[in-house]
């Protein structure tokens, strides 16, 4: 097998995207990547990162892929578990505290969690692009929001609350689990969603 029908199989296998990480775990030379990109039949989005002509960019596969810790949350978290129509203006993350991730060039508003915190609730959803992503489960979601509420969209917040108590595979012991970590008491969950958890 040639190394252009090599990465020909890697964009097949990865819905039009080869990184050139990919490309070096299959022995081909990055110089392959780049005589493809002056030929025109790939595109280099940025950096260890290219996709074949006829596919549409997924921003938010390549973020997670060139930045490995980053969990989708807040309103981008919503969006992927199809719980607001509020379409986000940028990116929002949480990775764990002291990790580097350069806000200006990614468009990111982005959180901080102690790094045993960070994987607590974390889902894969399936995008729109057939990727999958990494993203936080509605209950981790909800707390997220409260505990962050001073900075969240009053409209997005009420939202999301009000979808929660309508939610019907609610997780009342995730919930519950979820809060106890990340130190929301019982009486602020039942200010805002109406639900005991004791």
């Amino acid at each position: 097998m040639t190394n252009k029908e090599k990465i020909k199989q890697i964009l097949e296998e990865n819905n039009g995207i080869v990184t050139s990480s990919l490309c070096e775990a299959n022995n081909i030379p990055r110089k392959e990547l780049s005589r493809m990109v002056n030929n025109k039949t790939l595109i280099r989005v940025t950096r260890g990162f290219y996709r074949i002509p006829e596919t549409v960019c997924d921003n938010k596969y390549i973020l997670q892929n060139r930045y490995k810790k980053i969990i989708f949350s807040h309103l981008d978290a919503l969006n992927f578990i199809n719980q607001t129509n509020h379409i986000p203006k940028w990116n929002f993350v949480t990775v764990p505290t002291g990790y580097h991730i350069p806000k200006d060039g990614l468009n990111a508003k982005v959180y901080y969690i102690r790094p045993e915190l960070l994987n607590e609730g974390v889902i894969t959803i399936t995008n729109e692009f057939g990727n999958k992503i990494k993203c936080y489960s509605f209950e981790r979601t909800i707390i997220d929001l409260i505990r962050y509420k001073n900075s969240t969209d009053i409209e997005i917040f009420n939202e999301a609350c009000q979808n929660y108590k309508d939610y019907e595979n609610k997780d009342i012991n995730e919930l519950k689990r979820l809060s106890e970590l990340l130190r929301i008491n019982s009486d602020t969950i039942e200010k805002y969603l109406g639900i005991k958890l004791s």
